[in-house]
C-alpha cells in the first residue's frame, strides 16, 4: 500500500538510503561488508515504517497498543534515519584512502585445498575453544571478538572454493557449512544459524559483483526464504528457550543436542496460519527498534535530564579497564539502561534477557540534537580501524579475513548500548592489532601454492 500522509515525508529519505548505501559501500567483487552492515542498521530503523505503509496506517497507530509513544514515532524515525546517513557519509569519507588489492591473487597464490582444510581446522578450534573461554572471565572478551575471525576465513574459503574448478571441494564445502547450520539449529540463539546463511549471501555476492536480473531474483529469494525462518524463529523461539534451558532463567543449552534439535522441529512443525500472523507483528517489532527511541525521547530530558556525555564517557572507560585487573569491574546490564531512561519496565537478567536502546537513543541522552556529532564519532572509528587492518594485510586473502568480521560489528549496532558497541570495535581492533602480522607470518606459508 502506499504510504499514510503522515508516514510519507520520513518514507523518502528511507527509501533512498539503500541506493546511497550501494553507491558509497559496495566494491565489486568484494565482500562489501560495510554495505551489508549498514543495510541491517537501516533495516532495524525502517522495519515499522514499511510495516505501517504495507498495513495502511500510521506509526502512531502502529504502537497504540503498546507502551510505546506513538507521538513521538516520527520524531524519532526521523532523529535515526538522519543518524545513519550521518554514520554512513562520514564511514565512506574515513574509508577512502584504502588500497584495493586485486582478487586474482587468491586463485594464483592459494591452494584451495590447503584453504578448505585451513577453514576446517579454524572453525574445529573456535567452536571447541567457545565453550571453554568463559571459565575465564578476565580473558573472555578478548577471545570472543578474536573468534570473529571465522567468518572472514569462512568468506575467503567459500570464494576460493567456488572460483576453483575442483567439484569435489565445492561438495566437501557445502557439507561442511550444511553441518555447520544443522549444529547451530540446537543453539539458544537464531544467530547461531542464520549467521551461516548470511555470510554464504556475502560469499555469493563476491562471485556475482553486478546486480544483474538473476542475481536480483536470488537475493529476493534468499530474503523471503531468511524472512520465513525469521518468523518461523519467532513464534517458537520462547517454548524452544524454556525447554532447552530447562524452563532455567539462563542463556545456556542444558539439554543434549539431539533431543533439542527433534524439539525444534516438532515446534516448527506445529506452526500454524494464526501464529504465522502473530510471528510476523512480533518481529517487526523485534527488528524494527525505532519505538525504543520514541520512548527515550519522551522521557528524556522531561523525567530525566540529559547526561551531557557522560554515558559515552563511561563507555570508553569501561573498555580501558580489562577485566583481568579490574575483576571487580561491574558487569553490563543493558535492560537496567533501557528502564533507566524510558522508564518502560523491559525484561532483563531475571528472564535471562537483554534489551537495549542502541547507541543513537545514547547519544540523544548524552546531547540532545547535538548527538550527530557523537555518530560521526564513531563512524569514523568504524572506518578507521576498517580501512587500518585492511591495507595491513598484504593481499586480499588477509584483508578479507581481518575485515570480513566488521558485518559483525555492524548489524545490531542500532539496537545496542554504546558501552557495548564502542567495545565491539575498540576490542576487536586491538586483539586483530596485535594478532595479524603474527597470524599472517604463521598460516600464509602453509597454504599458498
Amino acid at each position: 500500500m502506499l504510504a499514510q500522509p503522515e508516514n510519507f515525508l520520513i518514507t523518502l529519505p528511507v527509501a533512498a538510503y539503500p541506493l546511497l548505501a550501494y553507491r558509497w559501500f559496495w566494491v565489486k567483487g568484494e565482500p562489501s561488508v560495510l554495505f551489508w552492515g549498514n543495510m541491517f542498521q537501516w533495516l532495524s530503523i525502517s522495519a515499522q515504517l514499511i510495516y505501517s505503509n504495507f498495513l495502511g496506517i500510521t506509526l502512531a497507530e502502529r504502537v497504540r497498543e503498546s507502551s510505546f509513544p506513538g507521538q513521538f514515532m516520527l520524531e524519532a524515525n526521523f532523529l535515526s534515519v538522519t543518524g545513519l546517513y550521518v554514520f554512513s557519509y562520514v564511514l565512506y569519507h574515513s574509508t577512502k584512502k584504502i588500497h584495493p588489492f586485486s582478487t586474482e591473487a587468491i586463485q594464483k597464490q592459494y591452494s584451495v585445498k590447503k584453504v578448505f582444510w585451513l577453514y576446517i581446522l579454524v572453525n574445529i578450534i573456535v567452536t571447541g575453544l567457545s565453550g571453554i573461554i568463559w571459565a575465564f572471565p578476565g580473558i573472555v572478551q578478548y577471545a570472543y571478538f578474536f573468534f570473529f575471525i571465522k567468518w572472514g576465513f569462512f568468506v575467503v574459503t567459500f570464494y576460493t572454493v567456488f572460483k576453483s574448478n575442483s567439484k569435489s571441494y565445492k561438495l566437501f564445502f557445502l557439507i561442511a557449512v550444511g553441518i555447520e547450520f544443522v549444529l547451530g539449529l540446537g543453539s539458544f540463539f537464531a544467530s547461531s544459524f542464520a549467521l551461516v546463511i548470511v555470510y554464504a549471501l556475502i560469499g555469493v555476492a563476491c562471485l556475482q559483483p553486478r546486480f544483474n536480473t538473476t542475481a536480483i531474483i536470488s537475493i529476493v529469494i534468499v530474503s523471503l526464504g531468511l524472512g520465513y525462518i525469521a518468523v518461523v524463529w519467532t513464534v517458537i523461539k520462547g517454548d524452544y528457550r524454556a525447554f532447552i534451558s530447562k524452563g532455567e532463567a539462563v542463556q545456556e543449552v542444558l539439554t543434549d543436542r539431539r533431543s533439542s534439535t527433534g524439539k525444534l522441529f516438532e515446534l516448527v512443525r506445529d506452526v500454524n496460519k494464526d501464529a504465522f500472523k502473530t510471528g510476523i507483528d512480533k518481529l517487526v517489532d523485534r527488528t524494527g527498534y525505532v519505538q525504543y527511541m520514541a520512548a527515550v525521547l519522551q522521557y528524556v530530558p522531561e523525567v530525566k535530564p540529559h547526561q551531557d556525555g557522560k554515558i559515552y564517557l563511561e563507555a570508553v572507560k569501561h573498555y580501558l579497564k580489562p577485566r583481568f585487573l579490574f575483576p571487580d569491574k561491574k558487569a553490563l546490564d543493558d535492560s537496567k539502561h533501557t528502564n533507566e531512561f524510558t522508564g518502560l519496565d523491559v525484561s532483563g537478567k531475571e528472564d535471562a534477557t537483554s534489551i537495549g536502546i542502541g547507541y543513537m537513543s545514547d547519544a540523544y541522552i548524552d546531547l540532545s540534537y547535538y548527538m550527530f556529532f557523537i555518530i560521526a564519532a564513531l563512524g569514523y572509528l568504524c572506518g578507521k580501524s576498517y580501512v587500518y587492518l585492511y591495507n595491513r594485510s598484504g593481499n586480499i586473502f588477509w584483508a578479507w579475513v581481518f575485515t570480513v568480521p566488521y558485518f559483525s560489528l555492524l548489524r545490531g549496532i542500532y539496537e545496542t548500548d554504546t558501552n557495548k558497541v564502542i567495545g565491539w570495535f575498540l576490542i576487536y581492533f586491538l586483539v586483530m592489532l596485535i594478532v595479524q602480522k603474527r597470524l599472517i607470518l604463521l598460516i600464509n606459508k602453509w597454504i599458498v601454492i
